[in-house]
């Protein structure tokens, strides 16, 4: 058997990418193969290939790595994350792989510290989602669009950057044409992308694996991470551990840069991958720090 594992990536996120791909690599240990396919949106074949070195380097016999294209993402009425809808593509893994009926969908800023193969063996035909960074809907940035949308407000909603995906099912369901009518539904409504869209259209449909699986930190969570931490760490908001500034802010900086500096773009300056536009967007928190 083989479990198959996708990404997306743009050159904003490289850093981010390649740490997320070491992590992967080296927590592996079942002897399950494991096939990634990363999907690259507009990355240069320097940058392609520097993926592929990250991924060499740490290959194991029953692991094995692609780059694909990213398909076109622009959808009307979708919101784009940060200016840009790569995000996207999850909806449309079901279609991008026919062959492929369990898939497991990671976001490119995580630290993956567990084998993801106990993942795998959770996804069964009781659902089309598994997945957790579980929060209220009522306290969820998306919670307007969730009350226009008639859903229980008490009830759960996920973070879709750790996506365990029964495609076979979601084919049955239909479940692209059920994201797109809400998307057709809802026009310029989601605040976080097509999680948002997720979250509507499998409203309490989904399997909850444990925070284990997907523990949100944001730049000021004071948690120290064990190196037998079993977990999947996931950087959410802003700054990123490689974003401005974030050496001297971000709490877990160490963590990011631990697997950064295994990759293949060690030598390079991280920051070079950012952006005026993204630096001018995090000023607020920053200024945020030094009122404290």
């Amino acid at each position: 058997m083989i479990n198959t594992v996708a990404l997306f990536s743009d050159k904003t996120i490289l850093p981010g990418t390649h740490a997320t791909l070491v992590s992967l690599l080296t927590h592996h240990i079942n002897k399950e193969k494991l096939h990634i396919i990363l999907f690259a949106d507009k990355l240069s074949k320097k940058h392609q290939s520097k993926l592929e070195d990250t991924f060499l380097n740490f290959k194991k016999a029953n692991q094995s790595f692609e780059i694909r294209n990213a398909p076109n993402t622009s959808i009307k009425g979708a919101n784009s994350l940060q200016g840009n809808t790569t995000t996207y593509g999850r909806l449309f893994l079901a279609d991008l792989l026919p062959d492929i009926d369990q898939l497991l969908y990671l976001d490119t800023d995580l630290i993956v510290q567990l084998d993801v193969t106990t993942i795998f063996k959770k996804i069964n035909d009781d659902f089309i989602l598994y997945v957790d960074g579980c929060n209220l809907k009522n306290y969820s940035i998306d919670r307007v669009l969730f009350q226009k949308a008639g859903l229980n407000m008490n009830s759960k909603c996920f973070n879709a950057g750790v996506l365990g995906m029964n495609l076979k099912k979601w084919r049955e369901n239909n479940g692209l044409q059920m994201c797109l009518d809400t998307i057709e539904k809802f026009p310029n409504s989601f605040i976080s992308a097509d999680q948002a869209v997720l979250n509507v259209v499998f409203d309490n449909q989904f399997c909850a694996l444990g925070p284990s699986i997907n523990s949100s930190m944001y730049w000021n969570n004071k948690y120290d991470v064990a190196i037998n931490d079993e977990k999947i760490f996931h950087f959410v908001g802003g700054p990123k551990p490689w974003d401005f500034l974030a050496n001297k802010i971000h709490y877990n900086y160490k963590l990011w840069k631990k697997y950064y500096d295994l990759s293949s773009i060690a030598n390079e300056n991280h920051l070079k991958y950012t952006s005026l536009k993204r630096i001018i967007k995090l000023i607020p928190t920053y200024l945020k720090t030094l009122t404290k």
